[in-house]
């Protein structure tokens, strides 16, 4: 399973984050480290959104995962072969999305400092 993290290098404050387009999210912040989720498309079939991606930012580690969301009907579930690499043949799907999230983490300003794969 990949599980791909990283780390803003630059300090942070809820003003730029909120102008880069993060909301907070209640449902999975604590009062000790708030958190923010950034969402954009991935993947899409004319003007159909299939796959989104999700960066989840820790404010006080500044750290962000990188999720991909299957979105298709409303339905909100893990999009497995960007976590299962290794089953499947999904090379050309999987190199849309990984380019589509290096493109967002450039803009936003995200530099890769740390990736922990598991």
């Amino acid at each position: 399973m990949s599980d791909k993290t990283y780390k803003i290098k630059n300090e942070i404050d809820v003003d730029k984050i909120d102008n880069l387009g993060f909301r907070y999210s209640r449902v999975r912040s604590d009062i000790d480290n708030p958190v923010y989720i950034y969402k954009f498309p991935v993947y899409k079939h004319r003007d159909t959104v299939l796959l989104e991606g999700w960066f989840t930012l820790y404010f006080n580690t500044g750290e962000i995962k990188v999720d991909v969301m299957d979105v298709y009907n409303g339905l909100y579930g893990r999009y497995a072969p960007f976590y299962y690499y290794e089953y499947g043949d999904y090379t050309p799907i999987l190199d849309v999305i990984d380019k589509r999230i290096n493109k967002e983490l450039r803009r936003i300003g995200v530099e890769k400092i740390k990736e922990v794969t598991n």
